[in-house]
């Protein structure tokens, strides 16, 4: 079955990056996992093919491609012809490269996202800032209630922000 993520040449693509593992690399892979290192004609005829460099502009000697699916097709197919199976390449090399990608800015707008809503379970049904508003209009004394408002906000984001730098360092480890 077709996904209709690809087009047609992006299927174009695929065929030529297989053939070029098929050709130059499956027959000649052990070797240079023995040896620890890729020859270096084969970067050239990878450059040749435009196949290194896609989102690099072609005044500067890339290919001008700055689609992301000829990277996802350069994943699978490298990933196919190491021999694992679909779930095994978006386990093991699709999906820590999107969650490294993903993860901070997913970080940052659950943090927004706490700041910027009603704290129901702990303020009751008013949101954390207009308690505050309220609060410092009632006692006449903003400058003991904002600094309480503030601490609270770092308490509530601080455990999130360390959690995602936790991770990020892992992730970032793992690569």
């Amino acid at each position: 079955m077709r996904r209709v993520l690809f087009n047609d040449d992006h299927d174009a693509f695929r065929q030529m990056v297989r053939d070029f593992v098929a050709k130059e690399i499956v027959p000649n892979y052990a070797d240079w996992e023995q040896a620890g290192q890729m020859p270096r004609e084969v970067f050239a005829k990878l450059g040749a093919l435009g196949i290194l460099g896609m989102a690099i502009p072609e005044e500067y000697g890339g290919s001008g491609q700055n689609d992301y699916r000829y990277n996802v097709i350069l994943q699978e197919e490298a990933a196919r012809a190491l021999g694992l199976s679909h779930a095994q390449a978006l386990r093991y090399v699709i999906l820590p490269q999107a969650v490294r990608n993903v993860l901070p800015p997913l970080t940052n707008e659950g943090i927004a996202l706490l700041k910027d809503s009603s704290l129901v379970s702990i303020i009751g049904m008013a949101e954390l800032t207009r308690a505050g508003q309220e609060l410092a209009s009632q006692l006449a004394a903003p400058l003991a209630v904002w600094p309480m408002v503030a601490l609270f906000y770092l308490v509530a984001t601080l455990p999130l922000t360390r959690l995602a730098s936790a991770l990020e360092k892992r992730l970032h480890r793992q690569a």
